[in-house]
This record gives C-alpha cells, sequence and structure tokens, in this order.
C-alpha cells in the first residue's frame, strides 16, 4: 500500500505557528499612558450631562428634561377630553448614554452593555465643574477618566396624561428604567412621534393597559368635549 510522507506538512505547520509566536511577542502592548494620550478629550456637551454613578466608582449621562410650561388650571378649553385619564407604555429607546471609568479599572456591564467596551475618550477631572467635583467625593482625584458611550436601545417607562384645562394635547414623561443614571424626558403631544426629542424609539412604545380613567372634567367643559 502506497503511504505518504506528513512530516514535511506537520513542519510547514509548526513553523507558521512559530512565526506567529514571533509576531505576537514583537508586538509591544500600548501602555496606560500610551492608550490615554491616543484618545480624544470628551466633548464639554457630553461632559456637562455627567454625574457620578451611586455606589460605584464612575461618572455617566444624567439628563432631566424639564417639563413644558402648563397654563394656568382656570383655563379651561372647550375640545379637552370630558374625562381625564392616564396611560402607561413600556418602551424601548435609542439614546447615547456616556460611560466614564477609571483607567484599566474593573469593568461592570452597565445598561445595555454585556461585557467591557473599549474606551472611545478620554476626560479629564480638571475638566468637571465645581458641582460635579463635589459629587464624585473621593473620586475627584483621579487625573484621567476612560469613557466610552452606549447608544442603547435602553428600557423605559412612559407616561401619557390627557388633563380637563389648559393645553388638551396630552402630557407625556418617559423614564429611562435600566440607564446607571437618572434620565427623563418631558413634552407634549403625540406619544408616537416625540417631536423634537433627542432620543428615537427602537420599537413602538407598548400600552401596558388601558387607559385609567381619572375622573370627570369641569362641568362647563363636558357638553362641548370631543
Amino acid at each position: 500500500m502506497y503511504q505518504t510522507n506528513s512530516k514535511p506538512a506537520a513542519t510547514t505547520v509548526v513553523l507558521a505557528l512559530a512565526a506567529l509566536s514571533w509576531i505576537a511577542c514583537g508586538q509591544k502592548k500600548p501602555t496606560e499612558q500610551e492608550t490615554t494620550a491616543a484618545l480624544p478629550d470628551l466633548p464639554q456637551t457630553e461632559i456637562a450631562k455627567l454625574m457620578p454613578v451611586p455606589h460605584s466608582q464612575m461618572l455617566a449621562t444624567s439628563e432631566v428634561q424639564q417639563p413644558p410650561t402648563a397654563p394656568p388650571e382656570t383655563a379651561i378649553h372647550p375640545d379637552c377630553a370630558a374625562n381625564a385619564s392616564e396611560t402607561d407604555y413600556t418602551a424601548e429607546v435609542n439614546y447615547p448614554i456616556t460611560v466614564c471609568t477609571f483607567p484599566n479599572g474593573p469593568s461592570v456591564p452597565i445598561g445595555t452593555t454585556e461585557g467591557p467596551s473599549a474606551a472611545t475618550h478620554k476626560l479629564n477631572t480638571s475638566n468637571l465643574s465645581a458641582q460635579q467635583k463635589a459629587a464624585t467625593g473621593q473620586s475627584s482625584q483621579a487625573i484621567i477618566w476612560w469613557c466610552h458611550q452606549d447608544k442603547g436601545p435602553w428600557q423605559g417607562y412612559l407616561t401619557s396624561e390627557r388633563g380637563c384645562s389648559g393645553v388638551c394635547a396630552p402630557q407625556n414623561v418617559l423614564t429611562l428604567t435600566n440607564a446607571p443614571n437618572l434620565v427623563t424626558f418631558h413634552w407634549a403631544g403625540s406619544v408616537v412621534d416625540p417631536s423634537g426629542a433627542p432620543f428615537t424609539y427602537a420599537s413602538k412604545p407598548v400600552a401596558v393597559g388601558p387607559p385609567v380613567d381619572e375622573g370627570r372634567c369641569h362641568a362647563q367643559n363636558v357638553a362641548g368635549a370631543k
């Protein structure tokens, strides 16, 4: 029976592995200082939103958008609903959240992040405001932070209320429930089309249940209600 000689093939594999090992050994891993120097600075617009994450040595976006100014309660509009109501939804939204940690520190999955995320920006503590420095406490001793951004989708809980007075448009409040820090958005109008909002829906909001009747509106408003 004819037999092939496998020694040349085996020798080739060994040489290839040795070459790869030599290449790997020749590639020096960047030091913390080199990595930090190569990172761009985190934009000031993102720095302004950072606050310490409770019970951790991290900073993360915290944004509380103020609700629209409501008209006086005495301003009755004939086209407002005859009954006040509230509808609750679950939602998934895309919204950029910045997370900053100590360089090469323990990586803790946050929000939608399933594992360590490579730093994309650096943050010098000197660029934090006095309020931010005071809030970080001992963390303010850090000179440089490594930061990355997670755009979601994030889980959210949305409440939409229809009132009897003032503006007839629903008043909506969306709170992200798995973000590292408090993030809420307020707007008036459509639930499915939040015009001008800094987030986008990853999927259509889903009502938790039917609208909750919160009582009959003012008597003078009932007759003309639509």
